[in-house]
């Protein structure tokens, strides 16, 4: 068997971007100074603000918005990375859920309709889910009579635009994140936008209590983003994923994460951002474009430059049959989150026992195909050919 193990999602690094790494270590504030910028004038936003973390930027938000508003509670879909929950329990409000359509990935928006109709909440999240973006214009629509915020959650979609304007900047706040298998990476971290200027005066108060790393602990970041880049390599991946304690691929649901600002060695290894996220995100549209076409999966249309292509199979047992067939030919599957939020026991208490059957569904169902840079022609071509001979 070749030794060739392609990564469930992964970002390329170069030599380059951690020599700039180094140089961000050395001047921080002008990396930073520098990455904020840059993010201003591409997104066309007033306020940035760069955080350790996706999730961490959507706390800060969070935190942001109840200094602005008596409500508490705070709508997510039901099926959703666990760090948005998460993010939700760190800021110290309600989680409130609503369940998805199975074939969008968006929310049921009869259902969000119920949900925020009965009690306003303090605001909705919406998240991109694996880059396709959702009908973030419809939930604007419900929520400004209402005065609930909308939180523009594109971690999963930096790059990809709508009209003229790119996701994270529809809503009244948005975020995106650095993260190893997000758009572009720097090992981690994330950022907070806002156009308004109520929301960047709380999120400064908020930003203003947060950390940024020391040169010890920025350094000890740049190591191991280091050797991230070396080891994502499809003919190097099989060395990390064989080690369990690194829990590769594992979903955790972890309030306790830690909120700091952005280290300057992560936002110099961020320098030239744009050039490297268009180059990625044009291979990732073109593997989407070609599963869409070869697989015919029941995902929403178009062909955005998503992080991970994915796949509903008919079932849970045909999922477990093509994941175990995709596993023993290193192809990089993943099963993604292992339950709807509301089977994460700290959140079903606060649920009360609610169920989500479409939520359920896709996670009992759902699969994701590697799309991204590392993939070959050949690579692609081998997965197209095991899902349609497993029929899933």
């Amino acid at each position: 068997m070749s030794p060739r193990h392609l990564p469930p999602a992964g970002a390329p690094l170069s030599a380059t971007d951690l020599w700039n790494g180094v140089a961000g270590l050395l001047s921080p504030d002008k990396a930073i100074e520098q990455l904020e910028a840059s993010l201003r004038s591409s997104l066309s936003v007033e306020h940035v603000f760069l955080t350790s973390s996706g999730r961490a930027a959507l706390a800060m938000i969070l935190r942001a918005l109840a200094t602005l508003s008596p409500r508490r509670r705070v709508v997510v879909p039901a099926y959703t990375c666990f760090s948005v929950p998460a993010a939700v329990r760190r800021a110290g409000l309600e989680v409130a859920a609503c369940d998805v359509d199975l074939e969008t990935f968006d929310y049921d928006y009869d259902e969000l309709e119920r949900t925020i109709g009965a009690a306003p909440p303090l605001c909705v999240v919406v998240p991109h889910l694996f880059g396709f973006p959702a009908d973030i214009a419809r939930v604007m629509t419900l929520c400004r009579p209402k005065g609930i915020f909308v939180i523009d959650d594109a971690a999963q979609a930096l790059g990809t635009r709508l009209g003229d304007r790119a996701l994270g900047t529809f809503g009244d706040a948005g975020l995106y994140s650095f993260g190893r298998g997000k758009g572009v990476t720097c090992g981690s971290g994330g950022a907070a936008v806002t156009n308004s200027a109520d929301i960047a005066s709380a999120l400064q108060a908020e930003y203003a209590r947060a950390e940024r790393p020391g040169g010890a602990a920025a350094f000890k970041e740049l190591a191991a983003t280091a050797l991230m880049s070396v080891f994502l390599r499809p003919s190097l991946y099989g060395f990390p994923a064989s080690l369990p304690f690194l829990k590769l691929g594992e979903t955790e649901y972890a309030p306790d994460f830690p909120m700091q600002r952005l280290s300057g060695a992560q936002a110099g290894m961020l320098t030239g951002w744009q050039t490297r996220l268009a180059r990625a995100n044009a291979a990732r549209s073109a593997g989407v474009a070609a599963m869409r076409r070869a697989i015919k999966a029941p995902a929403p249309p178009g062909a955005p430059p998503c992080i991970r292509f994915p796949l509903v199979c008919a079932s849970r047992e045909a999922r477990e049959r093509l994941y175990a067939a995709a596993q023993q030919r290193r192809l990089g599957f993943s099963r993604m989150y292992p339950s709807a939020i509301s089977g994460i026991p700290e959140i079903r208490r606060t649920l009360n026992g609610q169920r989500y059957p479409q939520a359920e569904q896709l996670a009992e169902r759902l699969l994701t195909l590697p799309v991204h840079p590392f993939v070959s022609e050949r690579d692609r071509q081998t997965i197209v050919d095991l899902v349609l001979q497993a029929g899933a």
